[in-house]
Parts: C-alpha cells; structure tokens; sequence
C-alpha cells in the first residue's frame, strides 16, 4: 500500500511464496535505482541476502518454481531515473535466475514491450513464458535448456495477462474486479477498487483491496491496502502494510516500513520483527 509520508525515507519490500517450499523471495527496492533480491527461509527465519540490481525489477512479473529454487522476472533499465542513452540494454527483458541471484540462467529481449515479458512457472521444470514463439527463436533453440518453455499463442488485451495469473498461482481468489477510466490528462481514475482473498488451511483470511493505480507510490503502480479476518469474520486493518502474505506454514507474514514482520492472532494481535532492511546499502562494485 502506499506508506504514510513521514520525515524518514524507507525502502519498500515487495514479496512471493514458493507453493512447495518454506521459500520467500525479497525484493528490496531503494534507492530507487537499485533493488536487493533476498532468499527468506520462513521455517527459520534465515534471510540469505542476495545481489543487487542497477535498474527496475517489476514486482508485478515476479514468479517463483514451486520448490523455490528459481524465479522469473521483467528488469528494465529504462525509466526516469536511469536512462541507458549507450543503449548497451533492451528497454525491457526478461530474466531466469537462481534466487536470490540475478546472474542470469537465460535472458531476452521484449522487443521493448514491457507488458509482455517475464513468465509462468507450471511446475519446477515447465515455464509459460508471456511472449510468442516467434519472438523467442533464439531462447527456443538452445540445446542445453534448464527448463522446458511453453509460448503464449498470441499477447492481447483479452488474454488474461501474466501479473493476474501470478496472483491465481499463488492461490489469492478474485472477490471484486477493478474497474477504471482515464480522465482528460489520461491518468487512471478508480472506479471500483479490486479485491483479492486469500484462505489459510485454519480457515483465516487476508484480503487484498487495490484502490488505485498511482505513479507517485514510492515506486510501485498499485496503491494497495490489506485486513486479516479470522474464522469468526472480525476483521483486523494491516495499518502501513506494503505487502503480505501467508508462508508455507500459513502463518501471516508481512512488510511495512522496510521491515519484515511475522504476526499471530490468538487472544491478541502478536507483532514480531524479523529484519529491518533499511541499512541495507549496495555495494560499490555492484555493477549489474
């Protein structure tokens, strides 16, 4: 959600589940030209601290394997902060790694198309990738291939797009769609605020209430807020929550503030902090 605009600046901590593993991937953004990738271990609360990225990493187009090994991604170098004039990147490609690393497994191009970049993992060894077959031919005929790729038949604005089925991969249900215009300086105007549930095996809830879509969200599109509701449907507002989840263990866990939180609700809300990612710097020689 959008953070409450204090004095102090904080980093903003992005995140996703492995479906099959007590795996969380990170991605810490701030400054805003650099992003960390950090492998959490939500069974014991270990956080493997990964490389650092020149550039934008699309949270929206993050995917994790199942067994939280590998993750898929959309980076660009081109935006407002940093503008690659030497031209030596793609405005907008796509990217396999092993987490929490950025060095590439395999990488291509989008044919500066933004929306249409990163991909699906369907299992640990099978990725939808979101572009067509012809735009992949180099990609497709590597001999050695870590994975097996599948191909959209073709993009287009009905086609259910990569970032939605993200979301349903990772098991949050619809509730209420997004609706919106444009106004007369095109920018978005909500409508109808979309809404996201997601059920734990206890039976608890986490909702997901997108509000709006804003260019001055402290680096991320989508204005965003989250409630936990327990079995009895009392319903508990995440107040400054950037982004939650359950783990593998269907436990709550969130970020706010550039920490990461672990949070029970027994007889009364427990609040624990695992990290504070806020000193995190990188390095000099981080030149990706």
């Amino acid at each position: 959600m959008l953070q409450e605009k204090t004095k102090k600046s904080y980093c903003r901590v992005t995140g996703i589940v492995a479906n099959e593993a007590h795996v969380c991937v990170l991605l810490r953004r701030g400054p805003s030209k650099w992003t960390q990738m950090i492998k959490w271990n939500t069974n014991n609360d270990s956080f493997n601290n990964g490389e650092w990225f020149n550039g934008r990493v699309y949270e929206n187009y993050l995917d994790i394997s199942p067994d939280g090994k590998y993750v898929i991604y959309l980076v660009s170098k081109f935006n407002r902060h940093l503008i690659d004039l030497e031209k030596k990147y793609p405005n907008y490609w796509s990217v396999i790694s092993k987490a929490p690393y950025f060095d590439s497994l395999y990488s291509w191009s989008n044919n500066n198309r933004g929306w249409n970049g990163s991909g699906l993992f369907l299992s640990n060894s099978t990725i939808q990738l979101n572009q067509k077959e012809d735009e992949l031919t180099q990609l497709l005929s590597k001999t050695d291939k870590k994975f097996n790729f599948e191909t959209r038949s073709e993009i287009t604005e009905n086609v259910e797009h990569i970032t939605d089925k993200i979301i349903y991969k990772s098991n949050w249900k619809q509730i209420q769609e997004f609706k919106y215009q444009y106004d007369k300086k095109l920018k978005i105007k909500t409508i109808q605020s979309g809404i996201w549930e997601k059920k734990s095996w206890k039976g608890d809830l986490l909702r997901r209430t997108l509000k709006a879509y804003s260019v001055k969200s402290y680096g991320r599109n989508q204005i965003e807020e989250y409630d936990y509701l327990d079995k009895q449907g009392n319903i508990y507002p995440l107040k400054n929550v950037f982004w939650a989840d359950f783990d593998f263990n269907d436990k709550l866990i969130y970020t706010k503030y550039g920490k990461v939180y672990r949070a029970e609700f027994t007889e009364s809300f427990q609040e624990y902090e695992l990290i504070d990612l806020n000193e995190h710097k990188p390095p000099s020689s981080a030149s990706h």
